[in-house]
């Protein structure tokens, strides 16, 4: 058999051995005695740098929630208000604070889901993301979703197309949440690539067993290196510099991550000048 064993080596160190002892027919005792001392000094470095990644982690979910809580409340109040003013609840407003007034709604709302996509992601890096399944139509998270977002495509010029069964339900088992903030992200990242006039083509169907989201759009498209970089949070394309909207480069990189949290995957489909299609 062999024992490990670890004596004292000076203050704070210590050596580690193998000792195997092996009886001879003669009746002697062959002892072999392997020095672990280097192995077992990175082993004690890797378990020591866990727990500090580990602790690094909780702290920075902790913190985001604490800041994301913080950030959310006077948002909500100055979106709020910037709605009120909008709709010109006390009575009419010079055009230029009545635009004013639309970029302090556009631009609270950008803050909100840009503190949400990181919060979220947070949760998934420390391992706090928990999937609640259910068994749901996927064709009504798709009308939902399309309904959601359908107010930044009128403003856009942009049509959005559906394509699901129409007579039977398509079931699916998930976390309706993540499926509806996925299809959410897909569909607010074409709008925002989508040129006027243009078209969205939003389906979901059942292959083999294997529930396919697909959202397409037919903007300027994206290159091999862009589709390569996609899901590394904070990046974007390059055809994100011919648009006017702003963008995190969160929204795809939550996306692949709440995909593959399912088991599932995310596929983009491009070329330049051609439009994009995303698959989950």
């Amino acid at each position: 058999s062999v024992t490990r064993i670890s004596l004292p080596n000076g203050p704070g160190t210590k050596v580690s051995y193998d000792v195997t002892i092996t009886p001879t027919p003669k009746g002697e005792l062959l002892v072999h005695v392997l020095d672990r001392t280097d192995e077992a000094d990175q082993l004690e470095a890797l378990r020591r740098s866990q727990t500090v990644a580990e602790r690094e982690a909780r702290e920075k979910t902790l913190f985001f929630a604490g800041v994301s809580h913080e950030l959310r409340t006077p948002l909500n109040a100055i979106i709020g208000f910037s709605d009120m003013m909008r709709s010109r609840l006390f009575g009419p407003l010079p055009s230029k604070y009545a635009e004013y007034a639309d970029l302090i709604h556009d631009s609270g709302q950008y803050m909100l889901d840009l503190i949400g996509d990181v919060l979220d992601l947070s949760k998934v890096e420390a391992g706090k993301y928990t999937l609640m399944p259910d068994t749901f139509d996927v064709s009504d998270v798709v009308r939902s979703s399309v309904k959601m977002i359908r107010p930044s495509a009128d403003s856009a010029d942009v049509a959005i197309e559906i394509i699901v069964p129409e007579d039977d339900p398509l079931l699916m088992t998930a976390d309706r949440k993540a499926t509806r903030q996925i299809l959410l992200n897909l569909l607010s990242n074409a709008v925002k690539f989508s040129p006027k006039g243009s078209t969205i083509l939003v389906s979901a169907e059942q292959v083999d067993g294997v529930v396919c989201l697909s959202v397409a759009d037919q903007g300027p498209g994206m290159s091999a290196d862009d589709i390569a970089r996609v899901g590394q949070p904070f990046s974007q394309g390059d055809s994100a510099n011919s648009i006017d909207a702003r963008g995190s480069g969160l929204g795809l990189s939550l996306v692949k991550t709440l995909a593959e949290l399912h088991e599932g995957r995310l596929e983009i489909h491009s070329d330049m000048g051609d439009g994009t299609v995303a698959r989950v």
